[in-house]
């Protein structure tokens, strides 16, 4: 949203931007609406897998508009914990991964970037620079994939947002805190271990205990029952609303509008 009207602005060529001329001609038009139906121009172009014929430097644009030349200092970073891989794709313990899925597919942004052991989605929501993060390692290993992607791109702390499953709360609960400790989940215990601090916040989802005396390790890895399938499909929402929330208006109000806690049934 700040870079276009920046770029049809500037008097000489900004250093990434290919056919600049063009660019900073049709933009302003563009923007108005003096291509028809233009104003869906711009979203199109980011999402589009071929050069169109109008656009000098497509390649980089396409990027460009996908927010990977934002400034470090303006990236948010969002993480669903999980294990990769089909064999856990609806497990209890990947209640984070489907989170960021959710928030991609709401949004457009598409996760077909890595770095090092992460697959990331860029994009902007509500106007606001974003990266969803989705590890490539094992749940409890998951602070080797989010640090080196906050390190490079400069997020600070509090800019970071991890989302993930928790044994303690009842299925369908949210609970939103702006720091803390791991609470023991290996997961937490990692990332918190490779950035070096907790003050981040996160947002916690309930799945329930294991009934009887099934090893909580077993339990994480079980799927929902149909039940719990439907209720998490609007916790989902839920939570993507949350974050939402908390990238215009902060980690308090979000707290405040979006805890809830379950009873058990």
């Amino acid at each position: 949203p700040y870079l276009l009207p920046r770029l049809a602005r500037m008097e000489t060529r900004p250093t990434f931007c290919p056919g600049w001329r063009v660019w900073k001609r049709a933009l302003p038009f563009a923007q108005a609406g003096a291509y028809g139906n233009a104003p869906y121009l711009l979203p199109r172009l980011a999402r589009m897998e071929t050069r169109p014929t109008f656009c000098l430097g497509w390649r980089v644009w396409k990027r460009a508009l996908r927010g990977e030349f934002v400034t470090e200092q303006e990236r948010w970073l969002v993480a669903g914990l999980g294990n990769p891989g089909a064999r856990y794709a609806h497990n209890r313990h990947n209640v984070g991964f489907q989170c960021v899925d959710l928030m991609a597919h709401t949004h457009g942004l598409t996760f077909d970037k890595r770095h090092g052991q992460a697959r990331l989605a860029f994009g902007s929501i509500h106007e606001r620079p974003v990266i969803l993060l989705k590890s490539r390692t094992y749940m409890n290993d998951s602070g080797r994939a989010v640090a080196p992607v906050a390190r490079f791109h400069k997020v600070p702390l509090d800019r970071l947002l991890v989302v993930y499953d928790d044994l303690d709360l009842p299925v369908g609960s949210v609970r939103i805190r702006a720091q803390g400790g791991s609470g023991g989940h290996g997961g937490m215990r990692s990332i918190i271990h490779h950035v070096g601090g907790q003050d981040f916040p996160r947002v916690r989802i309930g799945i329930g205990r294991p009934p009887g005396r099934m090893d909580p390790a077993d339990f994480v890895l079980r799927d929902f029952d149909a039940h719990e399938r439907a209720l998490l499909a609007e916790v989902y929402a839920w939570v993507a609303r949350a974050i939402e929330c908390w990238l215009t208006d902060g980690i308090e109000i979000a707290m405040t509008r979006f805890n809830r806690v379950r009873s058990e049934e």
